[in-house]
């Protein structure tokens, strides 16, 4: 976190700091009761998350999945005003074969009142590294 950063993006940084600890506690804390949480794409978790009760269940299913083929999250940009942020990250996992997979992601969230309203999240381009 940078000196002077936007309080919504110490917010957003915050929330995956307890995402990776498995804290679920922060995390309801800082969710408002009729969340929704869309997930892109074609993954066993792609598809729209409603609740806090469903988005903690999302979390710990994709927390598993994860931990399952070692992968890594890499916040890059967090860019934030009254309203929004946009994260910007790397994922990298291993693949069953043994090569390592990276990719790009964005998050865009809707915040208010140091509360995260809604999340939209897609994998923006994947590379398989030998």
């Amino acid at each position: 976190m940078s000196h002077g950063e936007h309080p919504s993006a110490t917010l957003i940084r915050r929330g995956v700091e307890a995402f990776r600890r498995g804290d679920a506690a922060w995390i309801r804390q800082h969710v408002v009761d009729d969340i929704i949480w869309h997930v892109g794409g074609s993954t066993p978790l792609s598809g729209i998350y409603r609740g806090k009760d469903e988005v903690l269940d999302f979390m710990s299913r994709e927390r598993e999945g994860m931990a399952a083929v070692n992968a890594e999250m890499e916040i890059g940009d967090v860019l934030a005003n009254d309203d929004h942020v946009v994260l910007l990250g790397t994922m990298s996992a291993d693949l069953p074969d043994g090569r390592r997979t990276r990719s790009k992601y964005v998050q865009v969230f809707h915040v208010s009142d140091e509360k995260v309203h809604q999340v939209w999240e897609a994998e923006m381009w994947r590379m398989v590294e030998s």
